[in-house]
């Protein structure tokens, strides 16, 4: 984390300070705005320290270079959906080289098939689609059955899929728990490397990353997390990927993304992961989607959304939890 100056300290303690709101406002200089920013997550990090939760928070912005928060960004978490995003990498990288093709068939069987919130999770779905298909499945709805038979058809299986991250030396945690050659849980990985497969993922502009950026820019989960919290829709352009597991020890709730502010060309990129004990702790994952409302408001009040540091909608569960790791 970034040594907060001297001159600095006593100042804006809460999230609801008067000071917090008239310096946001008189004020637009990003080291300014990155100063208080980084005071409001810090404050929120510390109230929810008493409720058990750890956090990774990371935000940059792109344009500037600027990185006002960075804590626990190298923490290994337990990645929930947010190890679809390597997947859909590996596959991005695929589609570019012509080794894969954005109109070919995959085709699985009944013994593929996952419970999920995706059109391929569901009774009666279809078990044959083009590969775009599939691929949007496991970004938009975060389809489960999509994850494994991007895997396993695509990818040639988890262990091809971990072989190849291994060989990304910015990847050092981000790894799928294979458990046979055509079965795994989907690992772990920390803020600092799912963002960065977020950038990978956008960083060029072709029908590919069109493809994969519409994707999660239309993602499902509207009511959870940062997107919730998104008041200047026109203004700003969110693209982002959750994700979300209650299980024993541990409930995650994750949310990593990027903002783009459409009036001033300027992106912004955020990761927020959570995790709170699970046993005897019967409030630890509302807690968590509380706090990813306020991290999540006030990462868009720092890129340029008129949010006003949530959260500022009552959570509502339009997403079905797990209540343990799914065996892919």
């Amino acid at each position: 984390m970034i040594d907060m100056p001297p001159s600095a300290t006593p100042t804006l303690p809460t999230q609801n300070s008067a000071q917090v709101q008239q310096l946001g406002s008189q004020y637009t200089p990003p080291s300014v705005k990155g100063l208080t920013l980084r005071i409001l997550i810090e404050a929120e990090l510390a109230r929810t320290r008493q409720q058990q939760i750890t956090t990774g928070a990371i935000v940059t912005n792109e344009k500037s270079g600027e990185k006002p928060v960075s804590i626990n960004a190298d923490r290994a978490f337990y990645a929930a959906s947010l190890n679809k995003l390597p997947v859909a990498l590996l596959v991005e990288e695929d589609l570019r080289s012509g080794k894969l093709g954005m109109d070919q068939q995959l085709t699985w069987s009944d013994s593929d098939v996952r419970a999920g919130n995706g059109a391929f999770d569901q009774a009666g779905a279809a078990k044959s689609a083009k590969l775009k298909d599939v691929l949007f499945d496991m970004l938009n709805p975060s389809g489960n059955t999509a994850v494994r038979v991007l895997v396993n058809q695509a990818l040639s299986g988890p262990q091809a899929v971990n072989d190849r991250l291994a060989a990304k030396p910015e990847l050092k945690v981000t790894r799928l728990d294979v458990l046979t050659p055509t079965s795994f849980y989907l690992g772990n990985t920390t803020g600092g490397e799912a963002l960065g497969v977020m950038r990978k993922l956008l960083a060029t502009s072709d029908q590919y990353q069109q493809f994969i950026r519409n994707a999660m820019a239309t993602n499902i989960f509207t009511n959870f997390g940062t997107r919730s919290q998104l008041t200047d829709k026109s203004g700003v352009t969110l693209v982002n990927k959750v994700g979300i597991l209650d299980d024993v020890p541990n409930n995650v709730r994750h949310d990593v993304g990027f903002i783009y502010n459409n009036k001033t060309g300027t992106s912004y990129a955020y990761a927020f992961l959570t995790e709170t004990p699970s046993a005897n702790n019967p409030n630890g994952s509302a807690n968590e989607e509380t706090s990813l409302q306020v991290l999540g408001s006030n990462a868009l009040r720092y890129a340029g959304d008129t949010s006003q540091g949530g959260p500022g909608k009552a959570i509502k569960r339009q997403v079905d939890l797990y209540t343990q790791k799914t065996l892919y």
